[in-house]
């Protein structure tokens, strides 16, 4: 699990934040199109992801198999 990143942005300073924002995004696609071309690890998280879905608190069993399908 990534750790969570809190990030404050200065108003005056937009050009730096729409960077700052551009290189997040960067960030955040390298590891999704890690684990879209690498089988095992899309398979690691879609099996965590289901297995999430059993401990989802205030999802009812029925619509966490629907999930599932």
């Amino acid at each position: 699990d990534a750790p969570a990143l809190e990030v404050g942005i200065d108003p005056a300073r937009r050009a730096e934040a729409g960077y700052l924002e551009g290189l997040l995004t960067e960030a955040t696609f390298a590891g999704m199109q890690e684990m879209f071309t690498d089988p095992k690890k899309a398979k690691a998280r879609i099996d965590k992801s289901l297995a999430d879905l059993d401990k989802a608190p205030g999802l009812a069993a029925e619509e966490a198999k629907t999930l599932k399908l």
